[in-house]
């Protein structure tokens, strides 16, 4: 379910108020639980894996790697930099998004919603892409952007509801049982520790 897209003059001021002032990325106190959490909220779910994911659908009843993640996060850039690679090369379906918290560029957000391709966001992270639209050029825009909003606030509901203590980075997936998971944070040292419940690529 796609956010509708709201009166430009109004909405749109106040969901940026929300997602760019309101939602700053922290890192994650204390340890995580390994494997991570169940997800409890289908609701919230449904609409996270509508939100405005970039990159592809996941494949053959694979389970995707969903990637919340924010620029001005130093976990999220560890990601970015040292395991997303390496799952895209193991053969992972890892669909990102970015997500709108203080710090990101509101024309980047929207344009990454918009366009979901995985290499602007790519590109973000290594500091070579700085433009972007405008979410008040277009309903479009509007649109994509709102629903980039939308989509932070479930993640960080999600992530509250599971027991992390901040929502950036956060990953859902579905483990080798069914069940949907969900991680907040990242370190590379305990990375296959971390997410020990994540199927092996090509299912």
């Amino acid at each position: 379910m796609r956010v509708p897209a709201p009166d430009r003059r109004t909405l749109l001021l106040a969901a940026a108020g929300v997602a760019l002032g309101g939602l700053a990325a922290v890192p994650t106190a204390g340890a995580a639980p390994v494997g991570g959490q169940p997800v409890r909220n289908r609701q919230l779910l449904a609409r996270l894996q509508q939100a405005p994911w970039t990159g592809r659908p996941g494949k053959g009843g694979c389970a995707a790697v969903y990637a919340l993640v924010s620029t001005t996060c130093p976990y999220s850039r560890a990601f970015m930099a040292q395991a997303y690679p390496r799952l895209v090369r193991q053969g992972y379906d890892v669909q990102l998004v970015l997500l709108a918290v203080d710090g990101e560029r509101k024309e980047t957000i929207t344009e990454a919603a918009f366009r979901r391709d995985p290499s602007l966001i790519v590109q973000v992270f290594a500091g070579r892409y700085r433009g972007g639209l405008d979410p008040a050029d277009s309903d479009e825009a509007t649109a994509a952007f709102n629903a980039a909003v939308a989509a932070t606030l479930d993640a960080r509901a999600l992530s509250r509801a599971a027991g992390f203590g901040a929502f950036v980075p956060s990953f859902l997936w579905r483990d080798r049982q069914g069940q949907w998971r969900i991680y907040s944070g990242f370190a590379d040292a305990t990375f296959q520790r971390d997410f020990a419940t994540l199927p092996p690529p090509g299912c």
